[in-house]
């Protein structure tokens, strides 16, 4: 759940960014696992889903290989864009904490590295 508040625009990076309302110093938590808002997803549940729906759900959770979920974030995280420099720093794949990597200013987009926060993207070096 994004501790801050946020609202979606059209990104320069890609599609829909989240954008940060306000600002954030560097070091605050920017994001938290919360399971009131948050998911996880059995890969086996995706398989019963109609195609467009798991293309979807895949393209919008991250995969955690040590619990073996895709985690849904189920606010506008969901919509957070890769940078290879992002400002918003994980600790982790899919339930770690997020800070504010520098100082975020407001009306700035939102980024992380997709290859912290998703295994599937680490272990495979996929492209995003």
């Amino acid at each position: 759940m994004l501790v801050v508040e946020t609202e979606l625009k059209i990104s320069p990076i890609a599609g829909i960014g989240v954008f940060a309302r306000g600002p954030a110093a560097k070091g605050a938590l920017v994001w938290t696992y919360d399971e009131r808002i948050d998911r996880t997803l059995d890969p086996r549940a995706l398989k019963t889903l109609p195609d467009h729906v798991r293309q979807a759900l895949i393209t919008h959770t991250t995969w955690h290989e040590g619990r073996g979920v895709h985690v849904v974030w189920g606010d506008n995280a969901k919509f957070l864009n890769h940078a290879d420099d992002p400002n918003l720093a994980f600790a982790g794949a899919g339930f770690e904490d997020a800070v504010a990597a520098r100082d975020i200013a407001a009306g700035e987009e939102l980024t992380a590295d997709y290859r912290v926060i998703c295994d599937h993207v680490r272990m495979n070096g996929n492209r995003f």
